[in-house]
């Protein structure tokens, strides 16, 4: 086995021959060689011409295919195999390289002793009940599956070996389909493979052949002779089949001298980071393999090759630590004597470059391989058919799990719950701050600052090496989440499970990880990081939300609207006025919400009761250093101190003042998201509609405020947050209770998601609303006359009347017009009356005055100026982020 440092992944290549290649069971002599027939009463074999039938495997067998791009298709040759066959392998003898035990579309290596024969396999409806849960559960214990099986077959033991490379029992991913897309240049299309005798195919057979030995068909993107550049031009059709693992191999070409665009190595690297970004977008989902080229001995080329090899690595890491699933795979140390003309692999050289792909696909971590997103385009008959005999197995699975007291394993994400918060309406980088790596990461980098402000403090059993093996391994991979959770299901304790894995990847350290410490210095310390940055990652963007309303109350300052009173006509103001009341409200919460991030400080290291007694220990009885430690760990985390007393806990006081800003904000975001809803009914104020969007599946013509309405119930469930946090604060007994853990995990993110959703939508709402002034000032000009009757009373007064006698009179004509438009449905008269009664001849001539809405609206536009200068103070400490946000885009 190679270990290639450089790229962060091992390289092995497993040959077709010689004696580093392990033996496979075959019908011979031997104790390993294990034959899948037994003989019946009559000792003949009557299995075996059985197990040689001809029929094609349901659905074409695995989708472990590769996909069509715009090149050519590749011979079927060999992919429709027997269902029998593929069971029992091609002379009726077990082959763990080959299969196999298949369910549905999904194809799986079972272990040579699993069962004796394919016979009896064959007649036990328990057995296939019991492989199914053997083959669909995927993050199953072996112990788990172990006990199913014994308990129906008595069987001994065995291993799970799902997709796995027989040769050094690397697992590729169980229990999920893989559909691969080669994309590359001539050496990816086969160029020169078809002569000497040879298939045409390249390696794409070879990888077919390595993964399942039953794959349907095999697609691949490639263009002979071009460049990264012409690849990234036209690969997007091939990588709207959505791949779930892509396999790159590009960039030969760019080194010729005449190459179409430059050929030095630092653009074809920057062209190749644009290339994979292009597909990360495309395919989110996938896991992209980029290959550090093949050598050459070909002139010109063989001289920026290797300057060229040297940067992909680079290329890859950035977007790895972009959080993207994408690996650089060594190919460089393919052997040149396997090239045929110095560029081309010859036809040997194509089997081998088929396996060291198949050997590097083995070595993606499990849990990167996603499910397949949607069909296969270039196969529907396939797959209905395919969904038709998966939806049989299912039923046959639930059967069988049921029988043997098992929940169904989960195939997909579409089987599980997923909160809408994730995969709807939260930032990206809210769900990255929250999510387990980013949480069990913090634990490292909590875990390291310990260490080093101890050994800063005179620790000296923390040693340099130590300290560098723990800040080079605190991001946490996904290696590391599978050995932490196989040690929390075996401590049952979270903390230390991830001790155990810290210590696994930094061995020098595993003696002092968590010295001194208490669960709480990790779980507690990083919570309170987590509410800070969420609070920072909120708060830019309620400004932008208040900037949105600035601009639309000064725009609208003057333009009168109705005023309500209990959603009944009131005192006119204007709309620009209206909204500055919401920008005062929204300012409060920022200011709220300012102040819990300035007053969070950190829990800090102060033992399992506060009262740091482990590190009086530690610093014998040493209370100055244990200050020390505190003001360094407060430092290293971005706080200005600790928090004087604590329990085990830092005290859920802190949650609670969080919670309840949070909900206040929540509360305001509603008030405005219904007082929108209404204007929305009365079309005076509309939210963004966009071209294609659909109000009502029935009702075309419908223009539903549904951004508004969201609003609504997401600001309704985070003002329920903070009750919960008032109930876990009051029932924290003395130091603590564990009864906080699980809502905390819980509550802590959920609300600022929905902060952080709430946000996303006011911005996008608040920036594009469409205001109506005709309709505006139609509904005004409606009810204008009934507030006007004060001013005209005035008036009558004025020119020498009775103000009773005016007031009698105007009220006997209000009554009048109310009575027609409420009767007989039609517009107020009042006005009219007015003109033609004789008792207010006086003032005819000042009616239309009289009826100016601007009369009514008194200093409206004043204090909207005002409100809006005042919230101009408050939002300069985000004049940076202001300048460069763009409006929120929801995701639906």
């Amino acid at each position: 086995m190679k270990i290639n440092g450089h790229l962060g992944v091992r390289t092995q290549f497993r040959p077709r021959n010689g004696q580093n290649q392990r033996s496979r069971p075959s019908a011979g002599s031997g104790t390993n060689k294990k034959t899948w027939f037994s003989e019946t009463k009559s000792g003949k074999n009557s299995g075996l011409e059985k197990c040689r039938e001809t029929r094609p495997a349901p659905g074409g067998g695995a989708d472990s295919r590769m996909i069509r791009g715009p090149g050519d298709r590749i011979s079927r040759h060999g992919c429709q195999q027997a269902l029998a066959r593929r069971i029992c392998g091609p002379a009726g003898v077990y082959d763990p390289s080959v299969l196999l035990s298949v369910f549905g579309d999904d194809t799986y290596f079972v272990p040579t002793d699993l069962v004796s024969s394919c016979v009896d396999m064959w007649q036990s409806l328990w057995f296939w009940l019991a492989v199914f849960h053997v083959v669909v559960a995927s993050e199953a214990e072996p112990q788990e599956v172990l006990q199913v099986n014994q308990s129906l077959r008595n069987l001994s033991s065995y291993d799970v070996l799902n997709y796995t490379n027989v040769a050094t029992g690397q697992p590729v991913k169980p229990g999920t389909k893989l559909r691969i897309l080669c994309v590359g240049d001539s050496i990816t299309s086969g160029a020169l493979s078809g002569q000497d005798g040879g298939d045409g195919d390249g390696y794409r057979r070879q990888l077919r052949n390595d993964l399942s030995r039953t794959m349907t068909d095999g697609y691949f993107a490639a263009w002979p002779g071009k460049t990264v550049q012409f690849i990234s031009d036209n690969v997007t059709p091939s990588l709207e089949q959505r791949p779930n693992i892509i396999l790159l191999h590009a960039g030969t070409n760019d080194m010729d001298a005449g190459a179409p665009e430059s050929n030095d190595p630092a653009d074809v690297a920057e062209r190749l980071g644009k290339l994979i970004d292009k597909m990360i977008k495309t395919c989110p989902d996938a896991v992209i393999l980029v290959a550090v080229i093949v050598g050459t001995c070909a002139g010109p080329k063989e001289a920026r090759t290797p300057e060229y090899q040297a940067l992909i690595p680079g290329v890859v890491q950035k977007r790895r630590q972009a959080g993207h699933h994408v690996l650089a795979v060594d190919f460089s140390t393919f052997p040149l004597e396997d090239l045929r003309d110095c560029v081309h692999p010859s036809n040997e050289g194509y089997r081998k470059f088929g396996d060291y792909w198949y050997d590097f696909v083995t070595q993606i971590p499990s849990s990167w391989i996603k499910e397949p997103v949607g069909d296969d385009p270039e196969r529907s008959e396939d797959n209905a058919a395919e969904r038709t005999i998966k939806t049989s197995s299912t039923w046959l699975l639930y059967i069988g799990l049921l029988i043997a007291g098992k929940t169904a394993a989960i195939m997909s994400n579409f089987d599980a719950y997923q909160t809408p918060l994730g995969s709807r309406y939260a930032s990206k980088e809210m769900l990255t701050l929250f999510s387990a790596r980013t949480r069990a990461s913090t634990w490292r980098q909590l875990w390291t600052w310990l260490a080093e402000a101890e050994q800063e403090l005179g620790i000296q059993e923390i040693t340099d090496e130590a300290i560098q093996q723990m800040k080079a391994n605190i991001r946490m991979s996904d290696e590391a989440f599978e050995i932490a959770r196989v040690e929390e299901k075996r401590r049952r304790h979270d903390v230390m499970a991830h001790v155990h894995a810290f210590g696994q990847d930094a061995p020098a350290a595993a003696g002092i990880i968590h010295y001194g410490a208490t669960s709480c210095f990790v779980t507690d310390n990083a919570d309170l990081i987590f509410i800070r940055d969420a609070l920072n990652l909120i708060l830019p963007k309620l400004a932008k939300v208040i900037r949105n309303l600035q601009t639309m109350a000064l725009k609208y300052k003057d333009l009168p609207t109705l005023g309500f009173t209990h959603f009944q006509t009131a005192q006119p103001i204007t709309v620009g006025k209206r909204v500055s009341q919401w920008i005062l409200e929204l300012t409060m919460d920022l200011e709220d919400l300012e102040h819990v991030r300035d007053q969070l400080r950190l829990r800090g290291a102060v033992g399992t009761t506060g009262t740091q007694a482990s590190f009086m220990q530690i610093f014998n009885e040493d209370g100055d250093k244990i200050d020390e430690l505190n003001k360094k760990l407060a430092e290293k985390a971005g706080f200005k101190g600790i928090y004087p007393v604590s329990t085990q806990t830092y005290t859920r006081k802190v949650d609670l003042r969080v919670a309840n800003a949070l909900s206040a904000f929540g509360a305001t975001a509603q008030r405005i998201a219904i007082d929108l809803r209404h204007l929305a009914h009365m079309k005076e104020i509309e939210e963004p509609f966009e071209k294609d969007q659909i109000g009502s599946s029935a009702m075309a013509y419908k223009r539903n405020p549904m951004r508004s309405e969201r609003i609504t119930a997401l600001a309704r469930e985070l003002q329920n947050k903070n009750a919960n946090a008032a109930q876990t604060f009051a029932n924290q007994w003395f130091e603590r209770t564990l009864d906080d853990s699980a809502i905390r995990r819980i509550d802590i993110p959920e609300e600022f998601l929905l902060a952080d959703a709430i946000c996303l939508s006011l911005d996008n709402v608040t920036n594009g609303l469409v205001v109506y002034p005709a309709v505006i000032r139609a509904h005004l000009m409606t009810d204008l006359p009934y507030i006007a009757t004060e001013n005209i009373i005035m008036k009558l007064v004025s020119k020498g009347e009775s103000r009773q006698e005016a007031h009698e009179q105007i009220r006997v004509l209000s009554h009048q017009a109310a009575a027609v438009v409420k009767n007989e449905g039609k517009p107020n008269d009042l006005v009219e009356r007015i003109r033609n009664t004789e008792y207010f001849a006086p003032i005819h001539a000042e009616l239309d005055a009289v009826l100016d809405p601007a009369l009514y609206v008194g200093r409206s536009a004043v204090i909207t100026e005002r409100m809006c200068a005042e919230a101009d103070e408050k939002l300069a400490k985000y004049s940076d982020y202001l300048e460069k946000a763009q409006t929120a885009e929801l995701n639906l």
